[in-house]
C-alpha cells in the first residue's frame, strides 16, 4: 500500500524552524571571551521540558514552551556552533507571529519571555480549555533516522529514541507516515529487534526532528 504523509508533514518541522528563523536574536560571547569587560547575558532557565537538536554541526536546546537556544543546565546561550566546543551563536530566540482576529491586532510567540505553554487545546469555542502542561505527552520528542544503531554506541540515548519513537503524538498533531491508510494515527508497534511490525511511523525531514 502506498504510504501517504500526513498532510501537516508538508510543514518544516517546527525543531528545523527555530534553527531557521530568527525572531528575536541576542548577541552570546563564547567562553573564551568572559572576563573582556562586557556583561554575560544569562538568567535561570525555567521548569518547563527541554532537549536538544544536534544534527550536523550545531547543537541547540529547544522547550516546549517555545523558548530556543537557551541551555537549561547554564542559563546562558544554548546554540552552540561549532557542536562540542563552548563557542555559541546566540544567546535566546523564538518564533512571534501576530494576525488580526474580529479586526483587533493579536501576537503570540516566544522572544526572552513566552506567550506559550505546553500542551494543546480540549474542545473548540466558548468551551476551549487547555490540557494540563504537565502532562507528559507535552514533551519536547526527538526522533532521527539512525536511532536503532544508538544501541551499542550509546544505551541511555537509545532508550529515549526508543521511546519517543513508540510514543510519538500523532494524535495530537505532530506529522506522521499514514502506512495503514487508515486517515488516523496508529502507534508504531515495534518487536523485541526493533522490527516496525504494525501502525504508523512518524514523519519527518532530515536527519533529526525535535
Amino acid at each position: 500500500m502506498e504510504r501517504k504523509a500526513n498532510a501537516i508533514s508538508k510543514f518544516v518541522p517546527f525543531g528545523l524552524a527555530l534553527v531557521l528563523l530568527y525572531v528575536t536574536q541576542y548577541e552570546a560571547r563564547s567562553t573564551e571571551q568572559k572576563g573582556c569587560g562586557a556583561p554575560s547575558l544569562s538568567r535561570p532557565a525555567s521548569n518547563n521540558h527541554y532537549n536538544f537538536f544536534d544534527a550536523n554541526t550545531i547543537l541547540m536546546w529547544i522547550a516546549n514552551n517555545g523558548d530556543g537556544s537557551l541551555d537549561p543546565n547554564t542559563g546562558g546561550a544554548g546554540f552552540y556552533w561549532p557542536k562540542g566546543t563552548e563557542k555559541t551563536a546566540s544567546y535566546e530566540d523564538g518564533l512571534v507571529w501576530g494576525g488580526l482576529v474580529s479586526g483587533r491586532p493579536r501576537v503570540g510567540g516566544s522572544t526572552y519571555t513566552h506567550g506559550l505553554r505546553a500542551g494543546h487545546v480540549i474542545g473548540g469555542g466558548a468551551v476551549a480549555r487547555p490540557d494540563s502542561s504537565n502532562d507528559p505527552r507535552h514533551r519536547v520528542y526527538k526522533i532521527q533516522k539512525n536511532w536503532r544503531e544508538l544501541k551499542a554506541i550509546d544505551p541511555t540515548r537509545y532508550a529515549a529514541a526508543r521511546e519517543d519513537y513508540v510514543e510519538w503524538p500523532g494524535n495530537l498533531g505532530a506529522p506522521f507516515i499514514d502506512v495503514n491508510g487508515n486517515g488516523r494515527w496508529d502507534p508504531p508497534q515495534l518487536d523485541p529487534a526493533d522490527r516496525q511490525t504494525g501502525g504508523d511511523e512518524p514523519s519527518f525531514v532530515g536527519d533529526q526532528q525535535l
